[in-house]
């Protein structure tokens, strides 16, 4: 029901001010669509107001951009606990693709700026497998609910178009009729299909509204004031002037033609400063202009910022030390409570947000066949504690020594300090070279014995051959440069049924077409970079406990530090090997205590580990 709030002016007349209403999703009967927001400035159009707003107020922005990137996280991934390689392989792939077309980063923005998503659901050829692609929520209507026989709700419809402001939308050139995705239907390859996510509110109708529905009109008073504040600045701070014309009294058309003239006839945040004209008869024919003082109204504007600002937060649910800023201070740099705001954020509000596009994600997987999960790779958590490089930078070696627990003193502390500078050399060749995790897709990962440089590489030939996915790429790279079925089988010594398990699982892909040519996505496909092998320095799968304790060796514990961010190549490998006149896979080192007992084998609680990737 419509609220309205009313004043008395100076001629007795009740002036009406409407207060802030919940958006209006009605039905019309000559329309097939429900009306999304039957406000007259932005009818039908309620998605569109809630950009505007993400667009014109700084703290909506500013809540919203930190909403999505928490929920982003760093990317996709996938658990690949119980799964073979080949669906390793599979899941690496489709979230490759996920990336590619943006549709996780995209899908977020939406659901986070209007409660909802929507994507278009492209099957394949054999109408067994979906893949699915970004559509922009606010293009989307959805049908008027409608009712069978009896009594049950029937799939909605949805309509698409960019251009919802057209009186006859349904003209438009990119007017597109939407099916409702359900896996459980066979699809029909003359219809289009859509996944439609809205988040749900008790009594909610057909379209959502946003997380921060309730404080819209303060987002909407950020950018007044913005506004308003601009336009100050503008006219210099001028609070404008009272102009008297004595012409008499001209009729009410008159003087709106004559206030047009004179400044525009829009009042609100854009006139601030502006003009007020008068009409009278009391004095001689003329106009007299009168400076009008300031009356502070600039002053109570700015002063409603931090009540809004709170109700912003208060209505996004998020704390102002998450985005940078705490209650009247500014900007916040005590990292230690951002870092338990935030903890406490992730754990609530971004979890529970991921937890919908992580099982949304695997559903679309497990419909395709694939087994496994995706999960959201979670941001890095703010640290506050000093890294062991730059304690190693202020400690002696004594101090080290003293930290871990071993005395000071000790008789081979010339050999051990030849032997730590040796490790120094090591690490700061590690530390200058290897990639970066985030440009890498692990496919698969395990930890074997490596008794030098030698044994890595032919255990990294063995590793590679053991997926299906080279074999793949090494058949479609012939297929481009003409070779026949014969030579390719030959060439890659495979028997003719892998070779047509190779091609069915090709043109299932789109990279070939049904009679067996490269398509275009087929050749970009073959140009990119093979799986290869990098490798991590890390905690034996056989050990118990954390991979750094109180007796960690500095150069163990520099390393394994390292390698929770990047990883290094043979080839980087083997040039520390020349350069030191060392194997690195031989120096590993050390002795360590069997838990529970008294024995003690001579070789750490870390070993190298081969991971299998390929570049994002």
């Amino acid at each position: 029901m419509s609220q309205s709030n009313y004043f008395l002016g100076n001629s007795g007349k009740l002036i009406k001010f409407d207060a802030h209403k919940t958006p209006e999703f009605a039905v019309k009967n000559n329309i097939d669509w429900a009306i999304y927001g039957t406000d007259k400035d932005w009818y039908n159009q309620h998605p569109d107001y809630l950009i505007h707003l993400y667009n014109s107020s700084p703290k909506n922005n500013a809540i919203i951009n930190e909403k999505c990137s928490y929920i982003e996280g760093q990317g996709l991934t996938y658990s690949s606990v119980g799964i073979g390689t080949g669906d390793k392989l599979l899941l690496s792939s489709y979230i490759s693709k996920f990336k590619d077309s943006k549709v996780f980063q995209r899908s977020i923005k939406d659901v986070v700026i209007q409660g909802g998503f929507a994507n278009e659901m492209i099957y394949n050829k054999g109408l067994d497998k979906v893949e699915p692609f970004h559509i922009d929520f606010s293009h989307i209507r959805v049908s008027k609910p409608e009712y069978d026989d009896q009594g049950r709700l029937k799939d909605p419809v949805y309509y698409y178009t960019s251009d919802w402001s057209k009186r006859n939308p349904t003209k438009n050139p990119d007017w597109t009729i939407f099916e409702m995705f359900d896996p459980n239907e066979k699809a029909d390859k003359s219809k289009r299909y859509l996944f439609y996510y809205k988040d749900y509110r008790p009594n909610l109708g057909v379209y959502p509204l946003p997380e921060y529905a309730p404080c819209v009109p303060y987002v909407a008073a950020d950018y007044e004031i913005s506004n308003f504040t601009y336009n100050n600045v503008k006219n210099g701070f001028s609070s404008g002037y009272l102009v008297n014309f004595y012409n008499g009294e001209p009729s009410e058309k008159q003087k709106r033609d004559i206030q047009a003239a004179w400044n525009g006839s829009k009042h609100g945040t854009d006139q601030a400063g502006n003009n007020i004209l008068s009409f009278n008869e009391d004095k001689d024919s003329g106009v007299e202009i009168t400076p009008i003082s300031p009356n502070g109204q600039d002053e109570r504007f700015l002063n409603l910022n931090n009540s809004i600002r709170e109700e912003i937060y208060a209505g996004h649910g998020v704390d102002p030390v998450i985005v940078g800023l705490k209650g009247d201070s500014g900007f916040n740099n005590n990292a230690d409570e951002k870092r338990t705001a935030i903890e406490g954020w992730q754990n609530g509000y971004v979890d529970s947000r991921q937890q919908i596009f992580e099982d949304y994600f695997t559903n679309i997987l497990n419909f395709n066949g694939v087994k496994g999960s995706i999960e959201v790779i979670k941001k890095k958590p703010i640290t506050v504690q000093p890294s062991e490089s730059e304690i190693r930078e202020v400690l002696t070696v004594k101090e080290r020594r003293e930290r871990i627990g071993y005395s000071g003193e000790k008789p081979e502390e010339t050999k051990i300090t030849v032997e730590m500078s040796k490790d120094d050399q090591l690490l700061k060749m590690f530390e200058s070279c290897g990639i970066s995790d985030d440009k890498l897709v692990t496919i698969d990962s395990r930890q074997v014995p490596i008794f030098g440089t030698e044994d890595a590489f032919n255990k990294e030939l063995e590793y590679k051959e053991q997926f299906a996915t080279q074999l793949e790429i090494n058949v479609l790279k012939m297929l481009i440069s003409g070779a026949s079925s014969v030579d390719i089988r030959k060439s890659l010594d495979i028997s003719e049924e892998s070779y047509n398990a190779a091609i069915k699982n090709l043109t299932d892909e789109g990279l070939l077409s049904d009679s067996g040519e490269p398509t275009d996505k087929g050749e970009k496909e073959a140009e990119k970079d093979e799986i290869f092998v990098v490798y991590k320095y890390e905690k034996r799968s056989d050990v118990s406990g954390s991979s750094i304790i109180d007796t960690t060796r500095d150069f163990c514990r520099d390393l394994v530090i390292q390698s929770r961010f990047k990883s290094w190549t043979l080839d980087e490998i083997k040039r520390m090997n020349n350069g030191m006149g060392l194997d690195v896979f031989t120096s590993r080192g050390g002795w360590r205590t069997i838990e529970g007992t008294d024995r003690h084998v001579p070789f750490c609680r870390h070993v190298w580990s081969q991971r299998l990737v390929r570049r994002k």
